[in-house]
């Protein structure tokens, strides 16, 4: 999925603004009528050798 993609996939559930706190690892989505979704995601470790190229 793509970042345009993932967007417009977002926009079409009804999310207006999201929010990343890349301390927490947290994303919070919020919506037009004051709902609030919090999702936790795992930390990333990147391989040097392999992502050296792709950067």
């Amino acid at each position: 999925m793509t970042f345009s993609e993932f967007l417009t996939a977002a926009w079409k559930a009804g999310v207006i603004r999201y929010e990343v706190d890349f301390i927490k690892r947290q994303v919070t989505y919020f919506s037009a009528f004051g709902e609030e979704y919090r999702e936790d995601y795992s930390a990333v470790t990147l391989d040097k050798k392999t992502t050296k190229n792709s950067l």
